[in-house]
Formats: C-alpha cells, structure tokens, sequence
C-alpha cells in the first residue's frame, strides 16, 4: 500500500518555533487513502508496543544532528536583515 512513511521536525529560528510532518508515499496514487491508514495503524502499533532502545537512539541522534546543523546557520549579525548564514 505504501512505499514510505515518516515524520520529520523541523526548527524555525526566526520564527522562534518548530513544525512536525508526517508524510506518506502511495504505491499507487489511487491508494493514497489505503496508504494513509495503512501508516496509522503502524503509528498506533509502535504507540502500543514502543520502540527499541537502538531505534530510540538513533532517532534522539539525528535530531539533535539536525538541530546543531541548524544552529550553526542562524544568522548572528546586528543587520536584521537575514535569518541564516550571513554571506
């Protein structure tokens, strides 16, 4: 039914807060509804059962990657006029 699902956390400095997505990719564009409910139902089996340790890990990881990433792009000028990488 679908061929990925995922969520994805995004900071927005200047904005001064941070916005979650959640994505799926239909098999088929048709199924995009049976694709939906399909990552649902993994949603709410992953809420029942956990996850692992190492996934747990992993994921904390990446979005603390992420986030040192984007902190090092805020802009720190006295300009005002940019909000990312000062060029």
């Amino acid at each position: 039914m679908f061929l990925a699902a995922g969520w994805d956390y995004e900071d927005s400095y200047r904005d001064g807060c941070g916005t979650m997505t959640f994505g799926v990719t239909a098999a088929l564009p048709e199924e995009w509804q049976a694709a939906v409910l399909m990552a649902f139902r993994e949603l709410h089996r992953m809420a029942r059962h956990g996850v692992t340790a190492g996934e747990l890990r992993h994921t904390v990881a990446s979005m603390l990657r992420d986030s040192k990433m984007d902190a090092e792009q805020v802009c720190t000028c006295v300009c005002g006029l940019c909000f990312f990488v000062c060029v």
